[in-house]
């Protein structure tokens, strides 16, 4: 899905699952991007296809973090977004709207997680 030197959201969305895996980090739940160019349908399926071969059932959502995900020791909440073509100040301004969307899902309190009530 890579173009020009550009990653789309959901090629990084998918990268980001394969780290979380490859960590002993359970994706559990997702909210996939639906805008313009992008097969949100399509991606769920071949995610959820691909999570199941691995034994990991997950849940999808239109709103919330683009994954979150939990270990014994983890707590995920990532927020993905593509690299964009735009200029300087477009990639300033879109960095600073995905770094706010990070830091509200932020929290460092994890008391009330446990890995039976997610998974």
């Amino acid at each position: 899905m890579e173009q020009s030197g550009i990653n789309s959201e959901i090629e990084i969305l998918r990268a980001t699952t394969v780290f979380l895996i490859n960590r002993g980090v359970t994706p559990y739940q997702f909210s996939l991007a639906h805008g313009q160019g992008s097969d949100s349908a399509a991606f769920q399926k071949l995610l959820t296809d691909a999570l199941k071969q691995v034994g990991i059932q997950s849940k999808f959502y239109t709103t919330g973090p683009d994954i979150c995900g939990i270990s014994a020791k983890e707590f995920w909440q990532i927020e993905c977004k593509s690299s964009g073509s735009g200029k300087s100040q477009t990639q300033r301004n879109n960095f600073d709207r995905a770094l706010a969307s990070v830091v509200s899902y932020f929290d460092d309190v994890t008391s009330k997680l446990s890995v039976d009530s997610v998974i």
